[in-house]
C-alpha cells in the first residue's frame, strides 16, 4: 500500500568550480575510447548542509496504459507543454534496445546534480538529429524534455528521480560540461552548490506514473 507523502532531508552531490576551467573546457568522456586518457576533469563534492527534499507523491497521476508507450509520450507532451506542432523522441531507450558494452547507452544514475542538456547542448542535438531541417526548427521554438519512468512492476524504493525547480536555479549555478561520445559532443549543466534550491521527488514511483 502506498504510504503517505513524507519530505525527506538528503545531502547532494555537486560540482565544484576549478580553477582549470578558466583554460580547459569541463568535460566528460562517455563512450570508450582506445588508449588512456583522463575520463573527465569534473570534481564533485557533497553539499555542506542537507536540503530538503519535497515529497508530490500526493499529487500523483497515472498517465501510462496499454498502448505504445512512445505514442502516449507524444499526446502527454502535446498535452502538457504550450505550443508543442512536433515531438521528436531523440534518446529512447529500453532494457533490450541497451549495448552493455556500450557506456553511453548503459548508465547507471547519475550520482550529482544536473542538467541533461545545457541551452548549447540543445542547439547542438537539433543539428545532430535533425539535419537539413535544423535552420528551419531553430528559427522557431525548441525545447528539450526528459520522461522517465520505472520499467519493474514494483514501486521504485530506492534512489527517487529527485527534481530541481528551475525558477530556483540561475545561469550562474551552472557549470556547462562537454558530453562526448562516439558519435558527437554533446552539452551538458552541472549544478553548483549554493543555498536556496527547491527540491523535489516522487516516492515511490510506479511503472504507470
Amino acid at each position: 500500500m502506498k504510504t503517505q507523502p513524507k519530505d525527506e532531508t538528503a545531502v547532494l552531490n555537486y560540482a565544484k568550480w576549478m580553477p582549470i576551467y578558466e583554460k580547459e573546457i569541463p568535460y566528460q568522456i562517455i563512450s570508450v575510447f582506445p588508449g588512456t586518457y583522463q575520463k573527465t576533469n569534473l570534481v564533485f563534492e557533497p553539499a555542506p548542509v542537507p536540503e530538503v527534499i519535497t515529497d508530490i507523491s500526493g499529487q500523483r497521476i497515472s498517465v501510462f496504459g496499454r498502448f505504445s508507450w512512445i505514442l502516449e509520450m507524444e499526446s502527454l507532451l502535446k498535452r502538457e507543454l504550450q505550443g508543442v506542432d512536433e515531438v521528436f523522441f531523440d534518446d529512447w531507450r529500453g532494457i533490450q534496445e541497451m549495448d552493455l558494452k556500450d557506456n553511453s547507452q548503459y548508465l547507471l544514475p547519475v550520482g550529482n546534480a544536473h542538467i541533461d542538456q545545457s541551452a548549447a547542448g540543445v542547439l547542438k542535438h537539433v543539428h545532430f538529429h535533425m539535419g537539413d531541417r535544423a535552420t528551419t526548427l531553430l528559427g522557431g521554438r525548441v525545447r528539450a524534455a526528459n520522461v522517465r519512468r520505472p520499467t519493474p512492476s514494483w514501486p521504485v524504493q530506492d534512489k527517487p528521480l529527485e527534481l530541481c525547480d528551475g525558477s530556483s536555479v540561475g545561469d550562474s549555478d551552472l557549470l556547462p560540461t562537454d558530453h562526448i561520445k562516439k558519435s558527437h559532443v554533446g552539452q551538458t549543466s552541472n549544478l553548483m552548490y549554493r543555498p536556496g534550491f527547491r527540491w523535489f521527488c516522487l516516492s515511490e514511483q510506479r511503472k504507470d506514473e
